[in-house]
């Protein structure tokens, strides 16, 4: 039986890549903001309705938050939710920072906190599984830096009103909306603040070879920015194929009377998530899946305070707990979902799941 991949990245074929590369043979420059950088850069600041000198592109996501924290002042508090990808708070934790978990809304999975600015300064919202900008959510915050990994394909990209204390960040990762293979871009409040962040990408130099402000290497080669220019060069028809797959699994999910946040986003997101009404059927179903060469996947499957890696770390938790993540954890289900699903894959995985619901009605 042909397996169905959970998630299957198609990034611009060779034949898109190939002008771009011939430019970069021709310019003999394959990193150091090259010239394909540069241009990536102009692209994304027009995507994002910004200056171009307020966009900077980084090697991950990851280090783009990273960067973008390490403009805050020292030893600062950040908040962020407990159940997101890792690379969240280990960019907080890197940068040198005090990390502050704490649950999530059971409307949209995003973190729930109250917005009291004297005592809470910073914060890592996160945009899960492709959400929408909604800045002013954040208004009352000094210091945001948005987590938008996977929310390249929203529908409104405006950050011409960015304040001058924010970062935003998206990823380039193939699996993501408008992959390039791996890489980040980080939209700044300032002209200043991208600089700072710039000068972070290479290694902290800023006017000469001496590192003079905390950096790393972290910048995107120009064959990573290659694939970024092919990518939006393909940009409408990559939506449409995002849009199609979307309403196959929509029409799914009425059938089945499941669903998630993420299904009713108004722009593309890479993501199939349901969630079960129970642990055991989520259980069950897992099972049934992949006993019919389908994959699923456990998005998240564990809260970022429990694992291991932050045992070391500065952390303090709410007194409340996570009863709203507990909960999601332990339901929720990553389905097959990419630019290539077919009626026949998502006929298959409707039949499974409505297998299991029919054995435990």
């Amino acid at each position: 039986m042909e397996r169905v991949r959970v998630m299957w990245p198609r990034l611009p074929e060779a034949d898109a890549v190939a002008g771009y590369l011939r430019r970069m043979d021709a310019a003999r420059t394959y990193s150091n903001f090259g010239p394909l950088v540069t241009e990536l850069e102009a692209r994304y600041a027009e995507r994002f309705n910004v200056s171009a000198s307020r966009v900077v592109t980084c090697s991950s996501a990851t280090l783009g938050l990273q960067g973008a924290l390490e403009m805050l002042p020292a030893g600062t508090t950040v908040h962020c939710p407990s159940w997101t990808f890792p690379a969240t708070p280990i960019a907080i934790a890197s940068a040198g920072h005090r990390i502050a978990f704490h649950d999530v809304s059971d409307v949209d999975w995003q973190i729930d906190v109250d917005n009291e600015p004297s005592q809470r300064d910073a914060i890592v919202p996160v945009l899960p599984f492709g959400a929408q900008f909604e800045l002013a959510r954040w208004s009352q915050w000094k210091y945001v830096v948005l987590d938008a990994a996977a929310s390249g394909g929203a529908t409104d990209l405006d950050l011409s009103g960015l304040p001058a204390t924010w970062a935003v960040v998206v990823s380039l990762h193939a699996t993501k909306v408008l992959g390039a293979g791996e890489g980040g871009v980080v939209i700044l409040g300032t002209d200043a603040a991208a600089e700072r962040f710039r000068s972070f990408t290479n290694l902290g130099f800023v006017v000469t070879r001496s590192s003079d402000v905390p950096g790393t290497n972290a910048k995107l080669s120009e064959p990573g920015a290659a694939y970024g220019l092919a990518a939006l060069d393909q940009w409408e028809q990559e939506e449409r194929e995002w849009r199609a797959a979307r309403e196959l699994v929509q029409a799914a999910e009425a059938r089945l009377g499941l669903g998630s946040p993420c299904s009713s986003y108004p722009g593309v997101n890479p993501y199939w998530i349901l969630r079960f009404p129970t642990p055991e059927i989520r259980h069950a179903v897992e099972v049934a899946l992949a006993a019919q060469s389908i994959e699923s996947r456990r998005w998240w499957e564990k809260r970022c305070d429990q694992m291991s890696a932050f045992d070391t770390a500065d952390v303090v938790s709410p007194t409340g707990g996570f009863p709203v993540s507990d909960a999601v954890v332990s339901t929720v289900l990553g389905l097959p979902f990419h630019r290539d699903l077919t009626l026949a894959e998502v006929d298959r995985v409707v039949s499974v799941i409505e297998s299991v619901q029919g054995a435990v009605a």
